[in-house]
């Protein structure tokens, strides 16, 4: 089945890995619920890059549109800190690499929800690692996975809970918030079994085709071949052909067009 949503809906918002001696909180980590309707997370989970720490979130839990939740490490290391943040749950139990990271949001059914890989050196900002600061997504509708995105916190510690220090709304002739520009990006995860997801960016509305090929160019399934609005989107793929049947293991290439605008990218499937 193909399902086509707009992407950041919940998203990783904020992440604390490295707090210095001076006040330290523990590792932690921000999720906001950047739509207009309640989120109930029962059975969703929080993962670190290899599934050797896995932090099941708590049953009937939900975040309510525009609020944040606090996912902590250790509670009593961060409530020494931030005695008055009560959106929050841990323990997590883990805490993240001082040298970067891959952190990821599953929901319900395992699908990947969201993740950032960040990393202690440029262009990541340097302040978040032992300095004091906290990396903040500078906007919730930006593409946190690259690092430009992010921004350390000019409020010590940082702001868990609230909105980001470094916060700045975005612009667009139609004051909604949509890409600059066209954008593919790598799927993820790659190599994937037996589902994965790629995220690409639209400016303007326009027909759009993403299509997968085998390595002889054949086709091998049409994603999306249909008009669409601007917008930050993403697609996830369960290796099936366009005959609904599974696939070979192998590497497959997808391919986005639309208009002048066309990109291609690898992906591997493991069997």
């Amino acid at each position: 089945m193909l399902i086509v949503v707009l992407i950041h809906l919940i998203v990783i918002n904020e992440i604390n890995y490295n707090s210095g001696n001076d006040f330290d909180s523990g590792d932690w980590v921000e999720l906001v619920n950047n739509s207009i309707y309640p989120a109930d997370l029962t059975g969703w989970k929080f993962l670190d890059e290899d599934d050797s720490h896995i932090y099941s979130l708590p049953d009937s839990l939900v975040i309510q549109a525009g609020d944040y939740l606090v996912l902590c490490q250790d509670t009593s290391s961060f409530l020494s800190v931030f005695p008055t943040v009560n959106n929050y749950v841990g323990e997590l139990g883990y805490g993240f690499s001082g040298g970067g990271e891959l952190l990821r949001l599953m929901d319900s059914t395992d699908a990947l929800v969201d993740y950032v890989e960040y990393d202690d050196s440029n262009p990541w900002p340097l302040n978040a690692d032992g300095n004091g600061s906290s990396l903040e997504l500078t906007n919730y509708e930006l593409d946190n996975t690259i690092a430009t995105s992010w921004a350390a916190s000019v409020i010590l510690n940082g702001t868990p809970g609230v909105t980001n220090s470094t916060y700045s709304v975005l612009k667009s002739e139609s004051n909604a918030l949509v890409p600059n520009v066209y954008a593919l990006h790598q799927n993820y995860p790659n190599p994937f079994n037996p589902t994965t997801t790629i995220k690409y960016d639209i400016p303007k509305d326009t027909h759009i085709l993403i299509n997968i090929f085998d390595l002889k160019g054949r086709l091998v399934k049409t994603l999306i071949d249909e008009y669409q609005i601007s917008g930050f989107k993403t697609i996830k793929w369960d290796a099936t052909n366009k005959n609904g049947q599974q696939i070979a293991a192998g590497m497959y290439i997808y391919r986005i067009k639309a208009g002048n605008y066309s990109e291609t990218k690898k992906m591997v499937l493991l069997k």
